[in-house]
């Protein structure tokens, strides 16, 4: 994934696609993922997969998620909740920083342990 966003000033599998051909090649790949939830909506990795692609679209195209795309994630992030609970705090910093807008703050976690 990190080829096809944050390729610049670092070797790449994919050095001479366009910021457009890159696009249609994520926008591909969100599709065929949202196409496994219909046989597996059990696997966590589905959500996180579609939840990384979408943040990827936002950063390539340098802009915040877009309403639709907001409660997309947050209805991803609430299913990640049910299946993997023990790592609520990474759903929560999540939703803090790409649907809220905000930092985490590490600090008080490390103060409280």
């Amino acid at each position: 994934m990190l080829n096809l966003v944050e390729y610049t000033g670092r070797p790449t599998m994919v050095p001479h696609l366009t910021l457009e051909e890159r696009m249609s090649y994520i926008e591909r790949e969100l599709e065929d993922i949202r196409d496994l939830l219909t046989d597996y909506d059990d696997v966590k990795w589905i959500y996180e997969a579609l939840i990384e692609y979408t943040l990827a679209v936002t950063k390539m195209e340098v802009r915040p998620l877009a309403a639709p795309e907001r409660e997309e994630v947050l209805v991803w992030l609430a299913q990640l909740r049910k299946l993997d609970p023990k790592r609520n705090g990474r759903w929560n910093d999540l939703e803090l920083e790409h649907i809220r807008g905000r930092r985490p703050n590490f600090e008080q976690e490390s103060t409280s342990v």
